[in-house]
């Protein structure tokens, strides 16, 4: 437990600086829009290489993209189109 708390003060610390705080929210927005996917592609019951099939792409693909990955935005276009949803942008 203590390690927690030290790396808890750790990252409070990091935090305090604008631009490192800027990239971990980054970070955390590129995760959320990675586990967002799997999430999808669970609930259609769908498999990696499925998925993959469906856009004419590689399980590998799939893969880097659920995992954070950098991707292509067409690529991810592709993923949503085939699970039918779509991307709306909303005010934070």
């Amino acid at each position: 437990m203590a390690k927690n708390k030290d790396f808890k003060r750790y990252l409070d610390q990091q935090l305090k600086d604008k631009t490192v705080r800027e990239a971990f929210e980054e970070g955390l927005d590129e995760l959320r829009i990675a586990v967002q996917l799997a999430q999808l592609r669970e609930a259609r019951q769908l498999s990696q290489s499925q998925l993959a099939a469906r856009i004419e792409s590689s399980q590998a693909v799939i893969s880097r993209l659920e995992n954070g990955n950098d991707g292509k935005i067409s690529t991810l276009l592709k993923i949503l189109n085939a699970l039918d949803y779509e991307i709306k942008f909303e005010p934070k």
